[in-house]
């Protein structure tokens, strides 16, 4: 009699821009007859220590010790499109390489589990960039000013905002995604108060 089988089909990894979310596909094979499994997914950053993970797709609910299921096989094969919300789990965590497992169960004797290949977390967010340059409460007759602010991580993208209001409601430069740490105007502005702002977003977001 054949053995069940579990395999990534797609290994995880963070997505950009989803504030720690790792999407995954899944493959549970049986074709030695009908069988009704659950799965547990768990996270490690050692291959040593295991903890359950949080999830989200197919099947999923957290309240269970194995989280997935039930899948029944129905002698064949079944897909499963599951994300690892790492964000939830380990917040705060940099540049930590991490691997996920699938245990599956029918409670019956037939079991299987595989692990993923390793991929790195980023759910730490960037600190906020110091503005530099032109300084705070400086005045400058120079209509056409570089800004510099701090570089806070690689591949960190900038946002600028430069506005005559304190509450930047309508900023006469924003600039979304600019990947230095300074920004030269080359329109001159008339002359006034102008307040500015420099927020970072690393890769995830």
């Amino acid at each position: 009699v054949s053995a069940p089988m579990v395999q990534f089909t797609m290994q995880p990894a963070e997505t950009a821009g989803s504030g720690g979310q790792a999407p995954y596909n899944v493959l549970v094979e049986d074709h030695a007859g009908s069988d009704t499994y659950r799965m547990k997914v768990e996270y490690s950053t050692d291959n040593l220590t295991w903890k359950r993970a949080t999830l989200s797709g197919s099947l999923v609910d957290n309240g269970q010790d194995f989280q997935v299921g039930p899948i029944a096989t129905s002698g064949g094969g079944v897909n499963l499109s599951l994300t690892w919300r790492s964000g939830t789990d380990l917040s705060g965590q940099e540049h930590n390489s991490v691997a996920l497992r699938l245990i599956l169960d029918n409670f019956a004797g037939r079991s299987a589990q595989t692990i993923s290949s390793g991929f790195v977390l980023d759910n730490k967010a960037p600190i906020v960039p110091a503005l530099l340059s032109p300084a705070d409460n400086i005045e400058t007759r120079d209509p056409t000013p570089l800004f510099i602010w701090q570089g806070v991580e690689e591949g960190a993208v900038y946002q600028l905002q430069v506005d005559n209001h304190a509450d930047f409601s309508s900023p006469i430069i924003d600039q979304p995604s600019l990947s230095g740490n300074a920004y030269a105007v080359l329109t001159p502005a008339p002359p006034a108060q102008y307040f500015w702002r420099v927020k970072a977003t690393d890769g995830m977001g």
